[in-house]
């Protein structure tokens, strides 16, 4: 990507190079290329302004010179470059798979890297400590529905007296503690699966929660785990996300919401995808992280490790054309621009290179016509002219 600006002010510029005299250009290009008889008329007029390649109408036809004019349906921005999208789950929305209590692994139903469904069976695993404590929460249950009634029991023969306010205390103290262990179990049932629950032995089996990806194995069969220990990990697929690292250079033409075009190589499909971050700090290799969501629901049946193409666009607009129009010279990018003689060498002051197009910015240019092929040509032409 290269991008130009003036130094002090945002208008445009157009200088014009003024050759230092006339010149016939035949003998320039070689007759493999050009006819002498196409460049026998071929001149340079000096005018107070500017030099023009003096061409007329069959020249530039023979010479193959196309333009482009430079209106309102040519103004977008364009593509600086396409990098690497990654399919990917960020770490913070990859789900460890755990109990919090002891056991062992049974047998894995899956692989890693396998595609799994909801509710698809996963992994056959033995725990005691699971067993024991949903016989203990079913106790207390019990235990706590009792010692309310209890409760209420005592307030109403303490009304009349036939129970001493310290008893009541204390039986509402203990109802209190039974209640306080239903609400911790209560936390450490979110982490089991309910079907669970009415287990009468120490065998579980453990289902996708999801749609999604078994994207690794910690624990072989046969290995005991002890409480949270992280026995897989496992993608849900509404979380997968395309990765890019974007140098830092560009980060400052995306923000959060903006919609990029996303490619599939292999496939040829395109679709949209929103930025849904971009982070603050950068790698050794001055790289920030862009995380991009699909707009559409996981097109190209996207894979983790798909790699795909994102489009980064450029964050002003312009008149987008083929980098062909640009030559170099002395350091500086020039275009040609249709005149009534011909056609007239105008140096770039403001303009962006993209992988395949440029975006031209000078304003002075609009509705100029400028040319689009055989610039080298005319490159040659003019750096003859000049030589003479």
């Amino acid at each position: 990507m290269e991008s130009v600006t003036g130094s002090d002010v945002m208008t445009t510029r157009i200088a014009f190079f003024n050759l230092s005299a006339s010149a016939l250009l035949g003998s320039v290009i070689s007759s493999a290329v050009l006819s002498s008889a196409v460049l026998s008329n071929v001149v340079f007029s000096n005018t107070v302004n500017a030099s023009e390649l003096t061409l007329t109408d069959s020249q530039i036809k023979a010479l193959d010179i196309q333009f482009v004019t430079l209106n309102n349906s040519r103004r977008h921005n364009i593509t600086l470059t396409s990098l690497p999208a990654i399919a990917t789950v960020p770490d913070n929305k990859a789900q460890i798979i755990s109990l919090p209590f002891e056991g062992r692994v049974e047998a894995w139903q899956a692989r890693a890297g396998d595609a799994l469904k909801r509710e698809q069976p996963l992994a056959d695993l033995h725990s005691h400590d699971v067993l024991n404590f949903f016989q203990r929460n079913r106790r207390q249950q019990q235990e706590s529905a009792l010692c309310d009634q209890r409760l209420s029991d005592m307030r109403e023969r303490s009304k009349r007296g036939l129970t001493s306010k310290l008893d009541l205390q204390e039986q509402n103290l203990k109802c209190q503690m039974l209640r306080d262990e239903l609400t911790l179990n209560k936390q450490i049932l979110m982490h089991l699966p309910a079907s669970w629950e009415n287990n009468l032995s120490a065998e579980f089996h453990f289902n996708a929660a999801r749609d999604g990806w078994l994207n690794a194995i910690m624990r072989k069969p046969g290995d005991h785990f002890t409480a949270g220990e992280a026995l897989a990990v496992f993608w849900p697929r509404q979380e997968l996300r395309l990765k890019v690292m974007l140098p830092a250079s560009l980060s400052s033409t995306l923000k959060q919401g903006d919609t990029l075009m996303v490619r599939d190589q292999s496939s040829g499909e395109r679709f949209n995808a929103s930025v849904e971050s971009i982070s603050h700090t950068e790698n050794a290799a001055h790289q920030q992280t862009l995380w991009l969501t699909s707009v559409t629901t996981n097109p190209a049946d996207i894979k983790p490790g798909s790699v795909l193409q994102a489009d980064i666009p450029s964050a002003e607009d312009g008149w987008a054309v083929a980098p062909s129009s640009r030559i170099r010279s002395d350091s500086q990018s020039w275009i040609f621009v249709r005149s009534e003689q011909g056609v007239t060498p105008v140096k770039l002051e403001r303009f962006i290179a993209g992988n395949q197009q440029l975006l031209l910015q000078d304003s002075e240019l609009e509705n100029a016509e400028i040319a689009v092929t055989s610039t080298a040509t005319l490159k040659s032409l003019w750096q003859s002219g000049e030589e003479e």
